[in-house]
């Protein structure tokens, strides 16, 4: 008998992988598996031996000789792989491994090459196999001494190098881990018509279109000798176009004799036995659509056809599911669809509607220490997926400090409800918890559909803003390949909108941060006090940044807390045009309450009246009741409160400076009966509220009250009529 020899056969694995060392195979006892021949040529010769871990077929004979198999393996362990040929001359040869001449992860390219003719060939996947597939030969048609794919040098972008078809359409062969061939792959040759493909083996992404771009074209480098992947461009399940060969003008290695001209588009999947999605229908139609916008390609089924459709070709390529969308993908690329995506950003939970009059009504409030999250979120209700997105951030970091953030998902539910971590959580490109400024650029990766993600940040409110700018946040979105952008900045014109609608995709949420110890009546609308009331309901309002209660007496809002350890001042930005008046000042925590006096004299501008609040006895802990009664015939008018230190000179608020003026001084009137004394924050009467009657008058300096009424705004001491406060004359805003 003539010595057997099988070439090539090294056994070799990737990147210092071990190889796994094969079964025992007691050959005396196998008989070869009565299972069905498969014919080489079926679906470009691939032929499928393992589905779901269990082997479907071991014997395999071409029409003609076998002189070569090619191996598309997905499991743990390839190097379990074993064949054996039968001769011409009817005997078999013994158990031999396979080549395996690439592998990445679960993902194998292997072959084998025949010294000789064989007749058949058996194969036993061993055991370790997920998937596999196998080519058949009737010549060796590689160079077993070339350089390997895995041996290949990756390619490195360079313009001269660069696709031709735009990387916000494609993802490029850098991007993916393409090798570089190691010779140019034909001639440049415009196109004019078009191929449609499924790849049959792979039938899957496998978790990792990038991974099986890369096993395409170890598999048609190693085992087909061609230069390089088959393919012009792959389109993934998921939805991503990938780049196959460098320059679609050249002619691939897809359409046998009919390669010229022809730009070879192929899906991954078997779509003689699956359905194509959505996804990948549509991201098919755009790339098509390019292909036949750039080169004025005919678009009718002459030019554009399915692989099987050409002349002289054996295959089932590309299935029958995907060849009957043909003329649905060629509509679709005529007719580029609109997509529907919404962005949207809105408080979460710590900001309420807590002033609800004026130009802060329906707008969520906080007050300076407090914390709130807020999310910006953008939902891809369209029926295919979204590559390539990014997104584009901007708050008031003047008055909001973002302590925490994170990157979330409800992929696959899809509710905008059930979040957890996305993988752009981790992404390099973005801020770090707790790292996050004023302006943030963000990479979101791919959105799948019908999915949602949602960044969403934790807020302190750190200073005072209402009325002097808007605290709240903006949020936009930055791009979507091939949909939407670029759009660098908020008020950025977008280039590209395919959004239905055709609105930019970008969105605010205000918030206004008050303070609870501090107000300056800033605000744009005439409602806008703050939280400020006359007492008993009367009319007030604000105009010119003064706060005006015709009745003489105001409280302060019920959030109001003034440290009274912390600040020893109070200070008032005052209006008093009539002559001189007292003012009675009424402070206290719960139902405890304490009265003081203070005399303001006339003046024709404002005055800033600074109260030494330490010297009175009651002046301890925190004060949550503030009311205050002027004998004043033009009413009470205050520009600004705010409580300051003497000793640090810091004041409640960094919109304000500290007030050096002299104290005024304070006439301590003790404990107020009736816990309200019958205007504090509890509500009561004073100033106007239900006896106007018994309110003092100031006349030519002197405070008289109405015969027979008693008066809670005694006539002033001969020195108080001494004492001209407030002769500041410029309001002393930062």
């Amino acid at each position: 008998m003539r010595r057997r020899v099988i070439l090539g056969l090294l056994g070799l694995a990737v990147g210092g992988c071990g190889r796994g060392e094969a079964p025992a195979v007691d050959q005396s006892a196998w008989a070869p598996a009565q299972a069905p021949r498969a014919a080489a040529g079926h679906d470009g010769g691939l032929e499928r031996f393992v589905r779901a871990g269990v082997q479907e077929r071991t014997v395999f004979e071409a029409g003609a000789e076998i002189r070569q198999l090619g191996f598309m393996l997905d499991g743990e362990d390839p190097w379990a792989l074993r064949f054996r040929a039968l001769w011409e001359d009817g005997t078999w040869s013994d158990w031999t491994e396979v080549e395996v001449t690439y592998s990445e992860g679960e993902m194998h390219v292997a072959r084998a090459l025949l010294a000789e003719p064989a007749l058949r060939v058996e194969i036993d996947a061993g055991g370790g196999l997920r998937e596999g597939h196998v080519e058949l030969h009737e010549r060796v048609v590689v160079d077993p001494g070339a350089t390997l794919t895995r041996d290949l040098p990756r390619v490195v972008w360079a313009p001269s190098i660069a696709a031709l078809a735009p990387a916000e359409l494609v993802i490029g062969r850098d991007a993916w881990g393409a090798r570089e061939p190691s010779k140019v792959c034909g001639s440049v040759v415009a196109p004019y018509r078009m191929s449609v493909h499924h790849t049959a083996a792979p039938s899957d992404d496998g978790g990792d279109a990038a991974a099986r771009m890369r096993q395409m074209q170890a598999f048609h480098i190693d085992t087909n000798n061609w230069c390089d992947i088959g393919y012009h461009f792959v389109v993934s399940q998921g939805g991503e176009i990938y780049q196959g060969r460098s320059d679609e003008r050249r002619p691939g290695a897809h359409v046998g004799g009919q390669n010229a001209g022809n730009v070879g588009v192929s899906f991954i999947g078997n779509f003689q036995e699956q359905e194509p999605g959505e996804a990948q229908l549509d991201a098919g139609a755009r790339i098509m659509g390019w292909v036949e916008q750039t080169y004025d390609i005919p678009w009718e089924r002459e030019s554009v056809r399915g692989h099987r459709e050409w002349p002289g070709q054996s295959t089932n390529c590309p299935g029958d599911n995907l060849l009957a969308q043909l003329d649905e993908l060629m509509a679709r690329a005529d007719r580029p669809p609109e997509y529907d995506v919404t962005f949207a950003a809105s408080w979460l939970e710590g900001a309420e509607d807590v002033v609800s009059g004026g130009s802060s009504a329906g707008v969520p409030d906080m007050f300076v220490g407090g914390v709130a999250s807020a999310e910006f979120v953008m939902t891809n209700a369209t029926a295919l997926g979204l590559q390539g997105v990014t997104w584009g951030t901007s708050f008031g970091a003047e008055y909001l400090t973002a302590r925490d953030h994170r990157v979330e998902t409800d992929w696959p539910e899809g509710d905008r409800a059930t979040w957890s971590l996305n993988d752009a959580n981790d992404a390099e490109e973005n801020p770090s918890p707790g790292e996050l400024g004023a302006d943030a650029g963000w990479v979101m990766y791919a959105f799948g559909e019908g999915e949602s993600k949602r960044i969403w940040v934790e807020f302190e409110a750190t200073r005072y803003s209402f009325g002097e700018a808007d605290a709240g946040l903006k949020g936009w979105v930055g791009r979507i390949d091939g949909v939407y952008g670029e759009q660098d900045g908020w008020d950025d014109e977008v280039e590209q909108n395919r959004v239905a609608g055709g609105e930019p995709l970008r969105a605010e949420a205000r918030v206004d941060v008050f303070a609870r110890d501090a107000w300056l009546f800033e605000g744009p609308d005439a409602q806008d006090t703050e939280g400020w009331v006359a007492c008993g309901g009367a009319e007030s309002s604000v105009a010119g940044g003064v706060f005006r209660a015709p009745s003489g007496c105001v409280r302060a809002p019920e959030w109001t807390s003034l440290d009274a350890d912390a600040w020893d001042t109070l200070v008032f930005e005052v209006w008093n045009t009539t002559g001189r008046a007292q003012i009675e000042l009424e402070f206290g925590a719960g139902a405890a309450r304490t009265s003081a006096l203070v005399t303001v004299g006339a003046s024709e501008r404002e005055q800033l009246l600074v109260l030494p609040m330490s010297e009175l006895d009651a002046w301890a802990g925190e004060i949550d009741a503030l009311t205050l009664r002027t004998s004043a015939a033009s009413g009470f008018e205050v520009g600004a409160i705010w409580a300051q230190r003497s000793d640090t000179q810091e004041t409640s608020t960094p919109r304000v400076e500290y007030a050096g003026q002299t104290p005024a001084p304070l006439r301590d009137m003790g404990r107020v009966d009736g816990g309200d004394g019958g205007g504090g924050n509890g509500g009561g009467g004073g100033g106007g509220e239900g006896s106007p009657e018994g309110e003092p008058i100031t006349t030519q300096g002197c405070a008289c009250a109405t015969p027979g009424a008693p008066s809670r705004l005694p006539v002033a001491p001969a020195w108080a009529a001494l004492v001209c406060f407030g002769v500041f004359v410029a309001r002393r805003r930062r």
